[in-house]
């Protein structure tokens, strides 16, 4: 049994998905579906399921595909990622890889999608030609161990990211900064997690704490 996961901000899209990988692949079941990538972040949290493999759109309203995989990459040392995007591939392929994917292919290629998804769960990656170049994904153990090396202070932050610390930093509870938002509590929460990160410290009030001292 192949256990899968879908993100995707398109309702449509992700029922669309779910029906065409599971007729084409009868051994498959999805674990759930996520149309944010702070609830995707969530439920690999807090969901007793682990998926095997989840399909990450590159496009997403709350935060950027590769965002999302890289945090989902550090958070799950086993699960598999491949992108997914209607854009061009090469847009997106570099990033993809970067954030610890085991590949990317077109949203709107169901066959292709079950076929990465086998690749990945016979060898676990994929190499793809998009363009002049090929590209050779990582597995998830290489990504991961890649990823948890990295200097998180070097990354900066988004400017969700930003604007979340900055909300909280000026009083808002974690509910109106996700009115102003226009997002979930959670995707708050997930913004505020990678600025910690990225900035290099273990609580919401230290965070809160750098950006005070960041506006002097």
């Amino acid at each position: 049994m192949l256990k899968l996961a879908i993100v995707d901000n398109d309702a449509f899209a992700l029922r669309g998905l779910a029906a065409g990988v599971c007729c084409a692949l009868s051994h498959t079941k999805v674990i759930w579906l996520a149309q944010e990538g702070g609830k995707a972040i969530e439920y690999i949290r807090y969901h007793p399921i682990r998926p095997d493999i989840i399909l990450v759109d590159m496009s997403l309203e709350d935060s950027t595909g590769p965002e999302v995989c890289a945090d989902i990459r550090r958070l799950a040392p086993r699960t598999a990622l491949l992108a997914i995007t209607s854009f061009s591939l090469m847009r997106y392929a570099e990033r993809a890889m970067q954030a610890g994917t085991q590949g990317i292919v077109a949203k709107d290629n169901i066959d292709g999608i079950c076929h990465a998804l086998l690749t990945i769960q016979d060898v676990g990656f994929m190499t793809a030609t998009i363009g002049a170049r090929q590209y050779r994904f990582a597995t998830v153990q290489e990504a991961y161990d890649r990823l948890h090396r990295s200097v998180s202070s070097e990354r900066p932050l988004t400017g969700r990211e930003l604007q979340a610390v900055e909300l909280c930093a000026k009083g808002n509870s974690l509910s109106e900064a996700a009115k102003i938002m226009h997002v979930q509590v959670e995707t708050v929460k997930t913004n505020l997690k990678r600025a910690e990160r990225k900035i290099g410290v273990s609580s919401r009030a230290k965070v809160v704490a750098w950006w005070w001292e960041r506006e002097r």
